[in-house]
């Protein structure tokens, strides 16, 4: 049975009673410890696809299934990190965690809680600074807590909207090895949907890369890289650079005229 099941979804935004489609007639399986990467133009319907597998958002037309079930609104079973990490500013970065501990295990004391914090905030090696306030952390340090935050839920499924899109070249890499480390620490066992614009983050994370345009899947790519994957690494095997060829070959197939395509690989 699959984790996660799309079977012919359709979506749509209203405005101003104006309907702007998103998803059409999408049919898509995920199955439980797949760390699935989904990736194409700008207005693909990429951050539609996740909030709908959060629950954040219901179908038009079709429908979602979690466990061979219909899907539940949010819950803690779907840990879920945005680009924009959504700390709540007036606590400290180990009160962020525990809070989320809190959450999930409602007869949990805040003194349980807070120590529970500071081991999960060693692990994306922000022990030293959980006493900390966001305003105080730079980006890259504030995503590691919300990562921290949503590991620390030990969903059965983690749902990242381009967690690493406004983060440079160094905290990106620095994080993508975290977050594989986390994955394959938990013994592959968690469900990781990761939505990114990024062809090397794709090929680098996904062990299947979904390309999606226009609310529609056209390429459904597995990829059997080896693990732990690193960039300098993997640069130079052929599925690597054939994976990375495939994804901005259709890129360029599908992307608007107009549109200029900003996507750079660093190994080319």
């Amino acid at each position: 049975m699959p984790k996660l099941s799309f079977n012919q979804v359709d979506f749509a935004y209203k405005q101003n009673k104006k309907t702007y489609p998103a998803l059409h007639n999408l049919n898509l399986q995920i199955q439980k410890g797949e760390f699935v990467c989904v990736i194409g133009p700008s207005g693909s319907g990429k951050s539609t696809l996740l909030n709908l597998a959060a629950g954040l958002l219901q179908p038009d037309q079709g429908q979602i299934l979690l466990d061979g079930k219909p899907m539940p609104r949010p819950n803690v079973d779907r840990a879920v990190v945005f680009q924009q990490y959504s700390l709540f500013p007036w606590l400290t970065a180990q009160e962020n965690v525990a809070f989320g501990l809190r959450q999930a295990h409602r007869g949990m004391s805040k003194k349980e809680a807070l120590a529970r914090a500071a081991d999960y905030l060693a692990q994306v090696e922000m022990a030293d600074a959980g006493y900390k306030y966001p305003s105080q952390l730079s980006g890259g340090m504030r995503q590691r807590v919300a990562i921290a935050r949503a590991v620390a839920l030990q969903a059965d499924m983690m749902l990242l909207d381009e967690p690493f899109g406004a983060l440079d070249t160094k905290k990106r890499q620095d994080l993508q090895d975290l977050l594989e480390k986390l994955w394959e620490n938990g013994g592959k066992q968690q469900t990781v949907l990761f939505i990114t614009h990024d062809i090397e983050e794709a090929a680098l994370l996904g062990n299947r890369i979904i390309f999606l345009d226009k609310g529609r899947i056209r390429k459904d790519i597995p990829l059997q890289l080896p693990r732990p994957r690193r960039l300098l690494a993997n640069c130079r095997t052929g599925e690597y650079m054939e994976t990375v060829e495939e994804l901005k070959s259709l890129f360029y197939q599908y992307q608007d005229a107009e549109e200029n395509w900003q996507e750079e690989v660093a190994c080319l």
